[in-house]
């Protein structure tokens, strides 16, 4: 499998069983199987939550600089006791403070903008709805730790998209925790996966 060229030219016949067909924007392009592998070992990290709920999750042993940073995917249920405020952090950083965003949130026909110096928030789980997704994309510019996120609410169809900066500078991004402000508000069953860039 030494041949791990993308073929956009819908000319190019390829052969060999190296070659599977992508289906993109209507055009049959072509790709080495090689190819399609590579994008599966992008995955750094993965868990599903279980044995008991969790108030947070922490990806550790991470070498950002190496990885070029990451994108994290979440589907979290909530455990429909109370709102939980899901957040990233940096680095075994204890606490929510420390943290500056800036953040839209749209639903219904409602739109608002807000900030805040306390989290670097993800999102919002509710008492009612079934599932938390989203994505945040997580890297290290000019010595400060920084996540760009847009998750979603299925109960209501609310939508965060969000930018956020942690004040402290730092040298790399060695742990991502994930954590919620309900003790044990992140239900069994929840999916944290983490990749990285390059």
């Amino acid at each position: 499998m030494a041949d791990t060229k993308i073929s956009a030219d819908m000319t190019v016949t390829p052969t060999g069983a190296d070659f599977i067909p992508i289906l993109q924007a209507g055009a049959n392009k072509k790709a080495t199987l090689a190819s399609v592998v590579t994008l599966g070992s992008l995955l750094k990290a993965e868990t599903i939550i279980s044995g008991s709920d969790v108030t947070s999750y922490t990806f550790s042993g991470l070498d950002g600089n190496t990885d070029g940073g990451y994108v994290l995917v979440v589907e979290l249920l909530p455990v429909n006791t109370s709102t939980n405020t899901i957040s990233i952090r940096f680095n075994g950083d204890a606490s929510s403070t420390g943290y500056k965003q800036q953040y839209l949130v749209a639903f219904a026909t409602t739109a608002y903008i807000a900030s805040t110096d306390n989290f670097a928030k993800l999102g919002d789980m509710s008492t009612t709805q079934t599932v938390l997704f989203g994505t945040a994309n997580i890297t290290r510019i000019g010595g400060y730790g920084v996540i760009q996120g847009q998750t979603m609410r299925l109960d209501a169809l609310i939508n965060y998209v969000s930018i956020a900066k942690y004040s402290a500078t730092i040298t790399n991004i060695t742990s991502i925790t994930v954590v919620g402000d309900v003790a044990n508000g992140i239900k069994i069953g929840s999916i944290l996966r983490l990749y990285k860039r390059k």
